[in-house]
């Protein structure tokens, strides 16, 4: 974390030099220059209908345009139906490693006249934000009831018992499977109910030698621990390290889930069942849209992707994640998410507050629309219940995927990410092609872990 803010200084510094812009301190709450695009007058904001003509402008910074802007979108307009006809978002795409970049160059140097006034944040990088970075978020503890979100997203925007995130997508986890692929190989859905990784592997190397396909995709170097150790890790109801220790040491030799999970990896990958590229990959995504693999672990949101592939419906179905041997998991677990914070020096904090809880908190429609729009999963429990959600989804085998899905993220264990989560995943990252290959065996790969963590966080 000092080096991600001593970067953040340079490149603050560095942007001064070259533009002579920006100025210090950081303004009392809800003071200051509005961010750009949106409204210099706070007045009218709050839960008052805009009208007589008066604007109402929030800024939002968010990535993809297909998911997450596209429902922001939806929330505008839906905004607009309850009485702000005046209401305008003015959403910037700005992809999540910039949304980071920019937060913590911002929050260092107390420069915060040129942010906006809402905030995606993702999920396992949050906590680290909001510890890091103290005061700068709005307290939403006492304005949102959280017990109407599924506990595990409202955990990842708790430090010290107060709330700070609005929870927005599930990362609810399952394992999609291609029937028509199991069938060839002479398998039936049933083969997967109580299965363990290691049966799965078993699958896999029947399903390569009589069908061709491949088991798994991913890519030791870009992404895995981001899909498979973290997921996994939060089956078991442990994080890699005690987020209560101001360190946050790990200790790889004895975490039973990355030993495990690493030696089972390495098997799939040597006996050539893993088509290799990240699974958010064009070229993963390809292969997964071709039928070139059998197995694809991953979350709710994963499945757009999945049914892009027109030509391949009625031929995919789901279960829930298998389990390791060595350690108990559960078998439901997250992957990825992203929740919305509400920054506290914006000079809009009523407006949007009163937009976050009229929409994302309190509106079943717009949660169906964004269903069928999105295929965006709520964490917010009322809108679960909806009909829509318990639509048969004809692409994946008839089965009611989002009532499914949904269901699962109330018994996902909850875990505290703390602020160390993507230096573990950039030290597997690092480490682990080097086991793969064979120049170092299991307990040098923990030893390799546990030096490179302990030098990058």
């Amino acid at each position: 974390m000092k080096k991600m803010i001593a970067l953040a200084l340079t490149i603050l510094m560095l942007c001064a030099a070259l533009t002579g812009c920006g100025q210090n301190g950081n303004p009392p709450a809800g003071s200051g220059s509005a961010a750009p695009g949106a409204s210099g007058d706070s007045s009218g904001s709050g839960s008052s209908s805009s009208s007589g003509g008066e604007a109402e402008t929030l800024t939002v910074w968010c990535w993809d345009e297909s998911f997450n802007i596209a429902a922001m979108r939806t929330a505008e307009k839906y905004y607009r139906e309850a009485g702000h006809e005046n209401f305008t978002l003015n959403i910037v795409n700005t992809i999540e490693e910039d949304v980071q970049t920019k937060l913590s160059t911002a929050f260092s140097a107390k420069v915060t006249e040129e942010l906006p006034d809402i905030v995606l944040m993702g999920d396992s990088w949050a906590n680290m934000y909001l510890t890091n970075f103290p005061g700068c978020y709005m307290d939403l503890t006492d304005e949102i009831d959280f017990t109407e979100f599924a506990p595990y997203k409202v955990s990842c925007f708790t430090v010290d018992g107060r709330v700070y995130g609005i929870p927005f997508d599930s990362g609810s986890a399952g394992l999609f499977y291609r029937t028509d692929i199991l069938e060839e190989a002479g398998f039936k859905s049933e083969d997967l109910e109580n299965a363990t990784w290691w049966d799965i592997l078993e699958m896999g190397k029947v399903i390569r030698e009589k069908t061709g396909k491949y088991a798994l995709t991913f890519d030791p170097s870009a992404g895995c621990a981001f899909t498979w150790y973290d997921s996994m890790m939060q089956a078991s109801g442990e994080w890699f390290y005690d987020a209560s220790d101001p360190e946050e040491k790990t200790d790889f030799a004895n975490n039973a889930v990355v030993r495990e999970l690493s030696e089972l990896l390495k098997e799939f990958w040597n006996n050539d069942l893993v088509f290799r590229t990240d699974t958010r990959d064009s070229s993963g995504i390809g292969a997964i849209q071709n039928g070139d693999v059998a197995f694809v672990l991953n979350a709710i949101w994963y499945s757009p992707s999945i049914m892009a592939a027109a030509d391949a419906a009625g031929k995919w179905s789901y279960t829930n994640i298998p389990t390791l041997t060595t350690v108990e998991t559960d078998r439901h677990s997250n992957i990825g998410g992203s929740s919305w914070v509400i920054l506290d020096a914006c000079q809009n904090k009523e407006l949007a507050l009163d937009f976050m809880k009229t929409i994302w908190a309190g509106n079943t429609e717009f949660y169906d629309d964004i269903l069928l729009g999105q295929s965006a999963v709520a964490t917010w429990l009322p809108a679960t219940t909806s009909e829509v959600y318990n639509t048969p989804v004809e692409y994946f085998s008839g089965k009611p995927l989002y009532a499914d899905f949904a269901s699962w993220g109330q018994y996902i264990p909850s875990v505290e990410y703390g602020t160390n989560t993507w230096t573990v995943n950039n030290a597997i990252s690092a480490c682990l092609m080097d086991y793969f290959d064979g120049n170092v065996d299991l307990d040098g790969l923990m030893a390799n872990l546990q030096s490179t963590y302990d030098t990058m966080k």
